[in-house]
């Protein structure tokens, strides 16, 4: 059987960074290198080492006029001419962020989940509009969480039939469990007996930031040595610390700004607190999980599908999310092997490509039927 040849178009609307699309793709790639059935030409805009050393992709750089407002346009307009003069057709055209635009027809476009209109983030905000057309011109779109089909069946009248669910996975070469490195917790624990709670991501009011430190004072409250480490950068640092000093923890709580290996903190935690009641997907959600650590979230993004395999607690509401943090740190709860086994199974990069082709292979035959 001939190879599936898939271009994959990506833009990353706000930029490069670690985490959000660019990292969505970065796992897709990963995962469809290892399946010898599928053949990938990758068209990115930034000349990334790290998209080049992927073995078995065909990694194609796209130049663009770098002005505001004008490079995401710049950038579709010759990726249309690019492919379009390519003899060697693909089969699939597969856009994400909205890289698709100026094509009539895209074969899968990815959604990963509606944002608030920032005015103050203007390119990401446009770019993110932009990418809400090219749903319309895709013919099947592919959607990371349940709360990214509601809406778009909800908000954009897209057909069910037209939508597939394909959770995002994680690297499991990279986020693991072992053993408390308790040299390294003894940098951040005053004592043995002192409990670290853990809060990763941007430095954002949509984070619910305050409510993590709310939790670390209610635990305190309740006679649990505690300690808090916040992970991330972001606007409202100032107004995050004011907050810890108004109530009297601010001694408690270590913002360590932006960390590039966020492995070590996973695995010398107690407890990983995400707060925040709107997430797209939520990688932490299975990287704390991975390295052992059990999470306190909302039901929201993956939350309440890795929580089914006691992996992490979902909260009713805020009083509910303190008590949920009290409870695995007086139970000292830790990932079970079983748990562990399950997130493995269903969110490793092995079992995410696998997925992905049956997509493809479906599609492509009703594609042929049609």
């Amino acid at each position: 059987m001939a190879k599936i040849k898939v271009a994959f178009l990506s833009f990353f609307y706000p930029g490069i960074n670690p985490y959000g699309s660019s990292r969505y793709s970065t796992n897709l790639l990963k995962s469809l290198s290892k399946i010898d059935s599928i053949s990938v030409d990758f068209y990115c805009p930034y000349p990334i080492r790290k998209f080049e050393k992927i073995m078995n992709i065909n990694y194609i750089f796209v130049p663009f006029r770098n002005i505001p407002l004008i490079k995401f346009f710049s950038f579709t307009r010759n990726l249309k001419k690019l492919l379009e003069s390519n003899s060697n057709l693909p089969d699939i055209i597969h856009s994400n962020s909205g890289a698709g635009f100026f094509f009539k027809k895209v074969d899968f476009e990815t959604f990963h989940h509606y944002e608030p209109f920032n005015f103050k983030d203007l390119m990401s905000s446009l770019s993110y509009i932009l990418s809400k057309f090219s749903l319309h011109k895709a013919r099947h779109i592919i959607t990371i969480s349940e709360r990214a089909i509601e809406e778009l069946i909800v908000k954009e009248k897209i057909e069910r039939d037209n939508i597939s669910l394909l959770y995002n996975s994680i690297d499991f070469k990279k986020f693991f469990k072992k053993n408390q490195n308790n040299k390294f917790k003894k940098k951040f624990a005053l004592n043995p007996e002192e409990k670290l709670l853990l809060s990763i991501g941007p430095l954002l009011n949509r984070k619910n930031l305050k409510l993590s430190i709310k939790t670390l004072k209610y635990l305190l409250n309740h006679n649990i040595k505690a300690r808090l480490l916040i992970i991330g950068k972001g606007k409202i640092k100032f107004e995050l610390e004011s907050f810890a000093d108004k109530l009297g923890i601010k001694d408690k709580v270590n913002f360590l700004n932006f960390v590039k290996d966020i492995t070590p903190f996973y695995n010398i935690v107690d407890v990983l607190l995400i707060p925040s009641v709107l997430e797209g997907f939520g990688y932490p959600y299975l990287e704390g999980p991975a390295c052992g650590v059990k999470f306190i979230g909302f039901d929201t993004g993956i939350a309440p599908v890795v929580a089914k395999y006691h992996l992490g607690k979902i909260a009713l509401n805020e009083i509910d999310f303190m008590k949920q943090a009290l409870e695995v740190l007086n139970n000292e709860e830790r990932v079970s092997s079983d748990a562990y086994d399950k997130l493995f199974q269903n969110f490793s990069l092995d079992y995410y490509g696998e997925r992905l082709i049956e997509i493809y292979k479906k599609y492509l035959l009703n594609k042929v039927k049609k």
